[in-house]
């Protein structure tokens, strides 16, 4: 599995692209679209996680459990 970090990326604009650095060394370079689409990416995901850790939190599994469960139910 992949380290997961509790830093956020760093994130600047220069020579009309962005340029992102991370956490443990992590850079990249995007085109302006290709970030603001890995931003919507990004924070769809983030959503979804912390609905996944309220879900936890409260029943003990995560929503992606739950889900599995669901549609293995459906079979």
């Amino acid at each position: 599995m992949t380290k997961v970090h509790n830093e956020p990326s760093q994130a600047d604009a220069e020579d009309g692209h962005v340029i992102v650095d991370g956490p443990g060394g992590v850079a990249v370079s995007l085109t302006a679209d290709a970030a603001l689409e890995t931003s919507e990416q990004i924070e769809s995901a983030a959503v979804r996680a912390k609905g996944q850790e309220q879900m936890k939190a409260v029943s003990g599994v995560d929503g992606t459990e739950v889900l599995e469960r669901g549609r293995e139910s459906r079979r």
